[in-house]
């Protein structure tokens, strides 16, 4: 029994925020705020000009804050050390005074000696003798083009265990460092340095010396509040179990067939899963093959039926309360009673569907698929070296995304008398699908655990004990000395965790690119001259359809469609999620009609030149609220700029009723591409757009692009050019509908 609800936060990790030489006259004003943001010391900067303000500092600091002196030139005055290194409040690590220096270069005898003298516990920019460990530094800026701000948060995840002592470095933005990066803002700062404290306080193994850098006291001023600094996350008393001790069984399991383990949440993944399989083994190069399977309670009976249909022989299925997900009924049914058994291996799996996560149930397909599959356990069985065999792209280091899971991790560790740093050297299967040797799992009964020490379900998607234990199968494994590995195969399909994807720099904003050519003669689009114009100019048009018309269509689809949206659970939600149906063409006559009007086929030949064709409808009762976006990112053609967009309104659309908004002018940026924001682009995925969000944001603060609504009457429609920025605006009032029809057009002869 673990107690959970006696497990302490995270270990605290000590803040030191660098300080700029201009800022130095303002410091005594800045404490209060200060230690209210979490900030427990100064890093004060040493250099020829702040001699003198820093000895001032120095002759009345507060007690309240520590102090350390960072040496942005070798030379330092004797006296200012003296006095930084005695000082009451001065920073400490591991029981030494400490000193930061960011030149590298060798430091003067002098200094040297006088160091070593008070046994300065000394960081640098780079490993030397002379140096205990490293001191990161993020830089402002970079002269080769925009910094990813999500590059760096990519490093943190992905960083494991460093090979030196480090003082991890992350900086919140000022003003007027946000035209040197992209992809930042409040959250992801947060995200950051939450990660790295979490990374600290496991490398110094929870001591007091875990210790994070801060580059930008006015930029964590902006970014980080109050509510972040005491805010904790503990665990609290769960409620009572329900009990359950029912299960099926049939069939005589044998030690030396393969265990199959799989919780079967979703029944219907389950038979999927199980038909990919023959039933028992013994025949297309697997083994014979014993089945375990958990189930929640009340679709016992259901899943041992589906089973039986499914002819398999031998079998046992536990019922088990919905708790814990896949990981409680594994430690506390499945691996026990495969132990019992005696089997060598066994091939974990469930019924994954990470509803949290745009291709979650991508990434369960990706998984099976790579672990179902005979040759890969025989290759798996044959080595006596690996205890742990994952899909490709699934086997991670402990660092990413640690912030949400260091709490576990440090109570786990503490059980087993581990050194919480020995973790960041680790790695684990995520997703939680795997090969094993059953004798590299004895580790993970060691706790013994009680359905009472998991969570109850809540729609967790990370830090629970569950996911801890998905962590610490990979110490597990690696405690028995087995090693882990990766199947062969296409990690195109595993989610983009950590940023994995995210390059430092991506190419600078020039001014706007013109993307298709001015409007020069009249008379080229006859009868369309005004359309084309302003589509060449401002990247979109309006027309009207008429409004009988466009009224008797829009009558059709509301019946049509009407029973598709679940409005009172809409508004009941306060009108958050987006309520759409793609592709009602198939279906609807209206839709279908409406997207193929025949005047709207002429203007779109006569303006782009080429023969038009629908490839997409998508209805709409409510406003979206979408950021707004550009749909090139998606819907990309050769040449570019060969496809549009109409949006008809199918009522007239109140202000309050979240309005189609669009950027006028926006068309005539560059194309923007994955690369372009600093993600490598996978074959055949195609890329969220929040990637984008914030290259958009910054072109319309960047350029003045000014925010128009489209507040049309009935059967009124809006072109626009591919590349126009468009979005949905706030619903102010959700009782109020917005019927629309968008229709998404190629034009012939055109590579998408």
């Amino acid at each position: 029994m673990l107690e959970s609800w006696l497990l302490p936060p995270a270990l605290m990790t000590r803040w030191l925020c660098r300080v700029l030489p201009e800022e130095l006259a303002a410091l005594p004003e800045q404490t209060e705020d200060a230690l209210t943001l979490g900030i427990q010391g100064w890093l004060l900067p040493v250099q020829q000009n702040t001699v003198s303000d820093l000895l001032r500092l120095l002759s009345d600091w507060p007690a309240s804050m520590q102090l350390c002196l960072e040496l942005l030139e070798l030379e330092c005055p004797l006296d200012l050390l003296d006095q930084a290194l005695f000082h009451p409040s001065r920073a400490t690590f591991q029981g030494r005074p400490m000193l930061l220096v960011r030149p590298d270069g060798e430091f003067p005898v002098a200094v040297l000696d006088h160091l070593g003298l008070h046994q300065v516990a000394v960081f640098g920019p780079c490993a030397k003798k002379e140096f205990c460990g490293l001191a990161g530094w993020i830089p402002p800026a970079d002269s080769n083009g925009l910094l990813n701000y999500a590059w760096f948060l990519k490093r943190a995840h992905f960083r494991g265990a460093h090979p030196d002592l480090l003082l991890p470095a992350v900086r919140a933005l000022d003003l007027d460092q946000m035209d040197a990066f992209v992809a930042a803002d409040a959250e992801m700062y947060q995200a950051w340095l939450q990660l790295e404290s979490a990374w600290s306080a496991l490398q110094v193994n929870g001591e007091e010396d875990a210790t994070v850098l801060i580059d930008s006291w006015g930029g964590h001023q902006r970014w980080w509040g109050p509510e972040q600094t005491s805010s904790t996350t503990t665990c609290q008393p769960q409620n009572p179990r329900e009990r359950s001790d029912s299960e099926r069984q049939w069939g005589v399991m044998h030690p030396s067939h393969l265990a199959i383990a799989i919780h079967g949440f979703y029944l219907d993944r389950m038979a999927s899963i199980l038909q990919q399989l023959p039933p028992g083994g013994d025949q297309e190069g697997w083994p014979p093959l014993d089945l375990y399977v958990s189930t929640p309670s009340h679709q016992l009976a259901t899943a041992a039926e589906c089973i039986r249909r499914l002819n398999w022989p031998r079998v046992r299925v536990f019922g088990v309360p919905n708790r814990g997900r896949d990981f409680a009924p594994f430690v506390l049914h499945l691996l026990p009673a495969i132990l019992e058994v005696g089997h060598g291996c066994v091939l974990k799996l469930h019924t994954k569907a990470s509803t949290h996560m745009n291709f979650g149930g991508a990434w369960a397909y990706h998984m099976e698929s790579s672990l179902l599959s005979p040759a890969l356990f025989e290759h798996f069985q044959e080595s006596d070296e690996l205890g742990v065999v994952t899909p490709q792209g699934t086997l991670l280091p402990m660092s990413l995304n640690l912030a949400d899971n260091v709490a576990w991790m440090q109570h786990l560790a503490a059980l087993n008398s581990v050194p919480t740093s020995s973790l960041l050297g680790c790695h684990f299967p995520a997703g939680s699908m795997f090969f094993a040797k059953t004798d590299a799992l004895l580790p993970l009964l060691n706790f013994d655990l009680s359905l009472d020490d998991f969570e109850p379900e809540a729609g967790q998607v990370d830090g629970t004990l569950a996911h801890a234990l998905e962590r610490w199968t990979g110490v597990a494994v690696e405690s028995r000395g087995y090693h882990q590995a990766q199947a062969l195969g296409d990690e195109s399909l595993v989610p983009d965790f950590g940023f994995r994807h995210a390059l430092r720099t991506v190419p600078k904003i020039q001014a706007p690119a013109k993307a298709v050519p001015l409007y020069q003669e009249p008379g080229d689009f006859e009868p369309f001259q005004i359309q084309a114009q302003e589509l060449c100019e401002q990247g979109f048009t309006v027309v009207d359809l008429g409004h009988d018309r466009i009224a008797a269509l829009a009558e059709r689809i509301k019946t049509d469609l009407g029973e598709s949206f679940d409005l009172v659970a809409w508004r009941a939600q306060g009108g958050e999620g987006d309520l759409r149906l793609q592709d009602a063409w198939r279906n609807s006559s209206a839709v279908r009609e409406l997207a193929l009007l025949p005047e709207l086929q002429q203007l779109l030949r006569c303006c782009w030149g080429r023969e038009p064709f629908a490839f997409q409808t998508l209805n709409f009762p409510v406003g979206t609220q979408q950021h707004i976006h550009s749909d090139a990112v998606h819907f990309h053609t050769e040449p570019p700029g060969f496809m549009c967009g109409i949006w008809v309104a199918l009522e007239p659309i109140h202000p309050h009723a979240g309005p189609l908004e669009y950027l006028p002018g926006s068309h005539r940026l560059p194309y923007l591409q994955c690369r372009d924001v600093g993600v490598l682009q996978q074959p055949g995925v195609t890329p969220d757009q929040r990637i984008f969000h914030n290259r958009w944001t910054e072109a319309e603060h960047r350029y003045g692009l000014e925010r128009q609504q489209f507040t049309p009457q009935l059967g009124q429609a809006l072109i626009w050019s591919a590349n126009l920025i468009h979005g949905g605006s706030a619903v102010i009032d959700p009782a109020r509908t917005r019927w629309s029809q968008v229709t998404h057009y190629f034009f012939e002869g055109c590579c998408s």
